[in-house]
């Protein structure tokens, strides 16, 4: 049986980072213990991550990147 790097993390992500959050409920970011966001905090994160993404794919296609 093979472990893959994302078998590490719980699929959820931390309320004081906003990060994943490995097995051992640990913030991958600060690395200390943490709860996961709660299902209204997770919307809003995906659509905010969603927004980030969008916003530097668009920087990289009209040539106007951050450097």
């Amino acid at each position: 049986m093979s472990m893959e790097y994302q078998d590490c993390f719980t699929g959820e992500y931390s309320n004081c980072c906003d990060a994943q959050i490995y097995v051992t409920e640990i913030c991958s970011a600060c690395k200390e213990h943490c709860e996961p966001l709660k299902e209204n905090q997770e919307q809003e994160s995906n659509a905010l991550r969603i927004q980030a993404r969008l916003c530097c794919l668009n920087g990289i296609l009209t040539g106007k990147e951050k450097k």
